[in-house]
């Protein structure tokens, strides 16, 4: 039922059964409609009695219509908020309002954030949004509170890998842009222009936010790296771009817990760490407790040893090619590397032998002998990488 605005309007009675044919029709007293306004009345079919239950019914409505702009009222309550903070201007707010509006978001997160983006662009695409650091842990929780995306304040999905950088996946909060194509292909949506545009200023917004934070209070950013050096990590190695400006920031530690920028740790150890190319040479151990001998062995030549710790503890990857990367590894004694070399060798000397002995054709028809002869090969080259590792970290 539906009446208009206007003095002296009939009500409007329409109905359709689901179909593409409906009715629509001028009732008159008691289904008159009295004042200005639409009624909506649904028929549930009895395989559907679940959304007559109010629970389920609230779900749906705070989901779906939780910023709706225009209120939305269920059981005599209003259940939406039609002005959040994203659709503010930065300056009309403060960091509690932030910090409100992410457990409004997460209502079961118990952590603060670390610090935020306020998202605000007109052109040459509309996008405005809030995107939170969170605490990231190693466990890469990234299934619990992910980014949602809206248009125009209209809840649409909370998966928004083909819209944001992979790495960005693992920020928190909310993205609201009319100018993503919603009713299409992944692989349209990938190749959108407006969505790579987006991807591309989400991406530079979050690098000058963390570079922006390491030049003002390099102190506190330093207290937060064990929190975000995970996903600086992350975006580093997904993301050239990204490399690009993150490598003025990111921070590696040494085992004196020490931390510093790429160039300055380059810096720190090019006096005393060069091989016989005059390259310095970074070392790292990937588990200190466990390669602790090594560590010592390289602490009491005057080295340096980087910790790289966690699922992403790449550190060859962020420091740059011109360096030679060493790993501190748990090696055998030299002497049994090289006893494994003498035993496999005599091997591969032995199974050659009986392949010439035997001809080609019968070489081919011993797959056993052939499979020796390729594990002995394996085994060799392995050893002799091993040996080469361990000579060039103690070079």
């Amino acid at each position: 039922w539906s009446k208009s605005y206007k003095e002296g309007s009939a009500t409007a009675h329409w109905v359709c059964d689901g179909s593409t044919e409906f009715s629509l029709d001028e009732p008159t007293g008691e289904h008159e409609k009295a004042e200005r306004g639409t009624d909506v009345v649904l028929h549930v079919a009895d395989d559907s009695d679940e959304f007559l239950d109010e629970t389920r019914l609230r779900g749906i409505l705070t989901k779906y219509c939780k910023f709706l702009p225009v209120t939305i009222e269920f059981e005599g309550e209003v259940i939406n908020n039609t002005a959040p903070i994203w659709t503010k201007q930065p300056s009309d707010l403060t960091d509690e309002d932030y910090k409100k509006f992410y457990h409004e978001l997460y209502p079961l997160s118990l952590d603060e954030p670390l610090f935020w983006i306020h998202l605000n662009v007109d052109y040459p695409f509309n996008l405005t949004g809030i995107l939170y650091f969170p605490k990231v842990k190693d466990e890469l929780q990234l299934q619990r509170n992910k980014i949602q995306l809206y248009s125009r304040q209209v809840f649409i999905t909370d998966e928004v890998k083909d819209v944001v950088p992979e790495f960005l996946m693992l920020l928190h909060g909310v993205i609201d842009s009319p100018d993503i194509p919603l009713n299409v292909s992944r692989s349209f949506l990938q190749a959108d222009a407006a969505v790579k545009k987006i991807n591309t200023y989400i991406t530079k917004k979050v690098a000058d936010k963390l570079s922006s934070l390491f030049k003002q209070d390099r102190a506190g950013f330093e207290e937060k790296w064990g929190d975000i050096g995970l996903f600086v990590k992350y975006g580093m190695l997904s993301d050239e771009k990204f490399y690009d400006k993150a490598k003025d920031f990111a921070l590696l530690q040494n085992t004196d817990e020490k931390l510093f920028t790429i160039n300055e740790y380059t810096e720190h150890v090019q006096a005393n760490q060069k091989d016989k190319n005059d390259t310095t040479v970074v070392l790292y151990t990937n588990d200190a407790e466990a390669q602790h001998g090594y560590i010592a062995a390289a602490r009491e030549r005057g080295y340096d040893v980087l910790v790289g710790r966690g699922l992403l503890a790449e550190i060859p990857a962020l420091v740059p090619e011109a360096t030679r990367r060493v790993l501190i590894v748990h090696q055998p004694p030299l002497r049994e590397v090289a006893e494994q070399i003498r035993t496999r060798s005599e091997e591969v000397a032995a199974a050659l032998r009986e392949a010439m002995n035997a001809g080609a054709d019968g070489y081919l028809g011993k797959s056993l002998e052939a499979g020796e002869i390729g594990t002995a090969l394996q085994t060799l080259g392995r050893c002799a990488l091993a040996l080469t590792t361990i000579a060039d970290a103690r070079s």
